[in-house]
């Protein structure tokens, strides 16, 4: 690891810089050391009201428009809020890292406020806010942190209370801005393709001209306010699943527990052999989910435990969860278990270090909350000398009622009703749960040639080495997935992909957990629009490994009859739980009326019908009919030996007699008219927000229009996108709004979606009409045009930093075209887009009468707009 260059600026600013050279990207970070734990206590959410505000435009400015100038040059410019810190984010080609400084200097300078701006932009945070409440799981984890830190500056929410923040005046504003945003509070961090001391010249004549000189604020910890036993929280909203969590309020960054914590939290939940996923999901089926995360900062963290779990088994469930934390409390963890946590976090570290921004995320949080941006070093051998003994010690201190928040979720049943009794029992019932289990008083060489060959069962291989990186990407596909499926079969191939590694090759599902979790590998099967597959990343060191275990998945999958049973009441709860989510209510209404008869209109995990009528037998037989080796493309890039990847497959992957199976033919495009009563379409559901969804035929991924209609939702989405601009920031109709592209082959799909107040759905609807009409007929001007060409190639040359997106990217390649695509030709392609092609296809995309709407509104749209209420707390 290259070490961090650190050093300040005249005026205060910290520098931070490590020169990463595999990618022509640079990102430039500017961690400022005050967020929402340094609001005024008036104003609850000043520091993200700032983090929005500093986007817009400032007669003060060089640059008017901050969002736009970076994405003029193939940029995006973004920004987050914590309690600790504001981070305000460029991700640039390296050559304009220097115009990335001069925009820098520009935001964080003198702030001047259009009261206009302010107030939309209060209202926005307000929109922002309802659609986190919408989002259950993430909601739950707002709770957690909330009852963790009840009392103490950390327990305020980041975006704030709006009706407070609604009071502050302009003044109150620039006021808060210029104590903060000063030199001292700032550090910069840059990390890419450059050269050191041309970033320490170029900081100095742009950021080390603003405001500073003091120096760093010492930054005392806030004590905790004491706890005498467990926080809890109970909430009754919507239909499907029921959500339980744990929150334990844990020490900050540099404490000596907390390489000890790390190792906990990964036994606990990090991968399906981990304590909860192999007994609470798999073993008993009393969760369809469950997350363990870590939310840190710099004095506090939380390490939480979240699970989706049927409405019926909410306790049972708490109560497992309960048992596997005091066991934790009680013994040493095993040395099998030890070991692969340690492996897990080593990996997760290398993972970590692949992309500009991820690294430079780690350099800035650890800068500030350790003041060692190296720190992951230290951090790194802390965990591989911590000690069972060490892990269950940290257990006992921190796994206590007096450290422990926990909320439900319960869903409200049609025919149910769940009383202020009920919910008071709930609350009971997680006290004596708690009280009863965690009370105190219980005791190979790599070559640089590439290879593509055919394999002894007429499989093909295709090769990418790339000396030096130190992962290993897998990618190897089936023609077919969901276009293969039917009325009576949806869903069919989901079930197909999750089996696949649940036995095979001798092992059972068990023990292929067992060796992902060792090698530390992402092994993920998948049922994608048209093709079913393994997507997997190993370590270099067990590439060949890692390989033999895609192959005997591939060629011997065995097809448990409990696991079927096992994957299909998972799906069929997954449909259920996707009830909450508007979108998905949206687009249950649009697929079918925008693809009647095509395989694409199903949802991807079927429909419980389907799902209802799908037989083990009839699973295996259609394994058998559709997907013979020979139809198999196995892509692997990393530091492997070709020959011997060759080798291992060709003994794993023996002939298949199937091998005179005809070639599968893709689903053609859908020919039909809508009909005028599908062109609109309207819906209600329990939500606080109304949700637009408007869906467009598009050319198949094979098509030559593809580049054209990629360009199209470019211009589209994003933040200076043409939906953001006049629906958002022009008008404030609209919190998110945004386009996307889906260009399966056979048949693309074009959607464009907003969520908004209900009482603007009207004018959101009117307002998009005009702009998708003005596209028809209009298509993109030359500038708009090569906006988007400029976006869309700095995005491809972001994701040729993972070697598992590099991969991805060939294998897709190979599938649609036959060829592994490069940089250059993808470039070249996007470029030759004319502004009379971009018009010609909009006019078909944007066809109305081949187009489908739907809009999803709150059942009682007048009260869900006005309505906010906090949960209850003790």
């Amino acid at each position: 690891m290259t070490p961090s260059i650190i050093e300040r600026l005249d005026n205060g600013v910290g520098l931070v810089v490590r020169p990463m050279r595999l990618a022509p990207v640079v990102a430039l970070q500017l961690w400022l050391d005050a967020g929402a734990a340094d609001d005024p206590d008036d104003f609850p959410g000043m520091a993200h009201l700032l983090e929005h505000l500093l986007f817009k435009g400032n007669p003060s400015r060089r640059f008017h428009d901050l969002v736009a100038t970076v994405e003029a040059v193939g940029g995006s410019f973004e920004a987050w809020t914590s309690h600790d810190h504001t981070v305000y984010e460029l991700l640039l080609p390296s050559r304009q890292a220097r115009l990335g400084l001069d925009i820098l200097a520009d935001a964080l300078g003198p702030l001047s406020v259009d009261p206009d701006v302010l107030e939309r932009e209060m209202s926005i945070i307000t929109q922002e806010e309802r659609q986190r409440a919408d989002d259950v799981w993430t909601d739950a984890a707002d709770v957690l942190v909330a009852l963790a830190f009840e009392g103490h500056p950390y327990g305020r929410s980041v975006t704030g209370d709006p009706r407070k923040l609604r009071r502050a005046t302009v003044d109150d504003v620039v006021s808060f801005h210029d104590r903060l945003y000063r030199g001292e509070r700032m550090t910069l961090v840059v990390v890419g393709d450059l050269e050191p001391d041309d970033v320490r010249r170029d900081a100095a004549e742009t950021l080390g001209a603003l405001p500073g000189g003091g120096e760093p604020p010492a930054r005392d910890p806030v004590p905790f306010p004491p706890q005498a036993r467990v926080r809890t929280a109970v909430d009754v909203r919507g239909n499907g699943l029921a959500t339980v969590g744990l929150g334990f309020r844990i020490p900050g960054a540099r404490d000596p527990a907390t390489p000890a914590l790390a190792l906990l939290d990964t036994v606990l939940g990090d991968g399906p052999a981990s304590l909860l996923q192999a007994g609470l999901v798999r073993a008993r089926e009393l969760a369809l989910h469950v997350e363990v995360a870590q939310y840190p900062e710099r004095d506090g963290s939380v390490l939480a435990v979240i699970a989706s779990v049927a409405p019926d088994k909410w306790s049972d469930a708490l109560d497992a969860i309960l048992d596997v934390l005091a066991l934790l409390r009680r013994s040493d963890v095993p040395p099998v278990d030890l070991e692969r946590a340690r492996h897990l976090i080593a990996t997760e570290a290398l993972y970590g270090a692949e992309a500009v921004e991820d690294v430079a995320g780690r350099l800035g949080f650890d800068a500030l909350a350790t003041g060692d941006p190296d720190y992951e070093a230290v951090f790194q051998a802390q965990v591989a000398a911590t000690t069972a003994g060490a892990v269950r010690e940290a257990a006992a201190t921190w796994l206590r009622p007096a450290n422990l928040g926990a909320v439900v979720v319960l869903p409200q049943e049609d025919d149910e009703e769940i009383s202020d009794e009920d919910i008071d029992a709930a609350r009971e019932r997680i006290r004596t749960a708690v009280r009863d289990r965690l009370s105190d008083d219980e005791p190979l060489q790599a070559s640089t040639e590439p290879l593509d060959v055919t394999l002894a069962c007429g499989a093909r291989l295709v090769i990418r080495p790339e000396p030096g990186v130190p992962l290993v990407a897998v990618d190897a596909f089936f023609p077919g997935g969901q276009a293969l499926e039917s009325e009576r079969t949806a869903g069919l191939q989901q079930i197909l992909s999750r089996l696949l590694l649940r036995g095979a090759g001798g092992m059972s599902a068990a023990e292929i957990d067992r060796a992902i979790d060792e090698m530390a590998a992402s092994v993920q099967p998948y049922a994608g629009a048209d093709t079913l597959g393994i997507s997997a990343t190993f370590p270099a060191a067990d590439a060949l490994r890692g390989l033999a275990l895609v192959a005997d998945a591939l060629r011997d999958p065995t097809f448990p009859e409990d696991e079927f049973e096992r994957e299909r009441r998972r799906l069929l709860a997954d449909l259920r739980a996707a009830e909450s989510d508007p979108f998905y209510v949206a687009g249950h209404e649009l697929y079918p009326r925008l693809l009647p008869g095509h395989p694409y209109r199903f949802d991807p995990r079927g429909t419980p019908e389907a799902l209802g009528r799908i037989t083990h037998s009839s699973l295996v037989r259609a394994w058998n009919d559709d997907y013979p080796l020979h139809r198999l493309t196995i892509v692997v890039s990393g530091d492997v030996t070709p020959d011997a990847v060759r080798d291992t497959l060709d003994a794993r992957l023996p002939s298949d007699p199937r091998s005179d199976a005809a070639a599968l033919q893709a689903p053609g495009a859908v020919e039909a008219e809508v009909p005028e009563r599908d062109q609109q379409v309207v819906v209600h559901g329990d939500f606080a927000q109304a949700y637009v969804l408007f869906g467009f035929r598009a050319p198949g991924g094979e098509s030559d229009d593809r580049h054209a209609v990629s360009l199209l939702v470019e211009a589209l989405a994003g933040d200076t996108g043409i939906l953001m601009q006049e629906v958002r920031e022009g008008r404030g109709l609209a919190y998110d709004v945004g386009a996307e592209a889906r260009l399966p082959i056979g048949q693309g799909v074009v959607l464009v979606h907003a969520s908004c107040d209900p009482r603007d759905v009207d004018a959101v609807l009117a307002t998009i009409d005009d702009l998708l009409d003005d596209l028809a007929q209009n298509g993109l001007g030359p500038e708009r045009l090569a906006h988007a060409q400029d976006l869309l190639v700095h995005s491809y040359a972001l994701d040729l930093q993972r070697v598992s997106d590099r991969n991805r990217l060939a294998a897709r390649g190979l599938f649609v075209h036959g060829t592994v695509p490069s940089f250059e030709s993808y470039e070249q392609a996007i470029r030759a887009v004319t502004p009379d092609q971009a018009r010609e296809v909009a006019a078909d995309l944007f066809d109305p009468d081949n187009a489908v709407t739907i809009v999803v509104l709150p059942q009682d749209a007048d009260a869900a707009a006005d309505h906010h209420e906090d949960l209850e707390t003790d």
